[in-house]
């Protein structure tokens, strides 16, 4: 008799182990897809809103050659504008990005504004080079700043020698404002790291 308890018992708790088991696999299935559900909304809220290394919003600009097509790979047919769009074609490699970006800020101009990117020494110099090079000649701009976009065409009428470029973009203020403060964002980790490697001198106070 007392070894049948004996097995009964034995076989009442193996069958909560069983059960405490399948609820536990049941319980960590949740975890898991829970936690599945999180990281792809945190990849897919990444793509949509670039961030740095340092959680802030981050823009890209990228400054492009027009050029004439010729059926080369390098020859890449983007749209300007939206109302209506102006399709050029740009040499697909940009001369000019945000790593060289010193600092950016949003211009007002009788009524409306513009944005003006300030360029370090080597940015400066290779806008300097690019703007006698291809006077008369429009450049195209393209920039991700959660948005992604050929923002301006701007017409280079003149030499550009003290690094700055301002043009007016195809976006309403509150972008301009994103791309510009994204632009700052960078431009500040981009120094500390030229500091950091000493390809860059501290501005000195005056």
């Amino acid at each position: 008799m007392l070894y049948f308890i004996s097995v009964i018992e034995f076989v009442y708790a193996a069958m909560l182990n069983r059960r405490w088991l399948l609820f536990n696999i049941f319980l960590l299935a949740v975890l898991v897809t829970a936690s599945g559900c999180n990281l792809f909304r945190s990849e897919e809220s990444k793509q949509k809103n670039p961030r740095t290394g340092g959680g802030k919003v981050a823009s890209t600009l990228r400054l492009h050659y027009v050029i004439n097509p010729d059926g080369t790979d390098r020859c890449l047919q983007v749209p300007i504008g939206r109302t209506p769009p102006m399709v050029v074609t740009v040499d697909r490699t940009p001369f000019l990005h945000e790593g060289y970006v010193a600092k950016a800020e949003l211009l007002n101009t009788m009524g409306t504004y513009e944005i003006k990117v300030q360029f370090d020494h080597f940015g400066g110099l290779t806008l300097e080079n690019v703007s006698v090079s291809q006077k008369g000649h429009n450049i195209a701009i393209y920039s991700d700043f959660g948005d992604s976009r050929w923002i301006a065409a701007p017409l280079l009428s003149h030499r550009i020698s003290d690094g700055a470029l301002i043009f007016t973009p195809d976006a309403s203020r509150q972008e301009a404002e994103r791309i510009v403060k994204g632009l700052n964002n960078v431009a500040g980790i981009t120094m500390k790291k030229k500091l950091e490697d000493g390809t860059e001198e501290a501005p000195k106070k005056k």
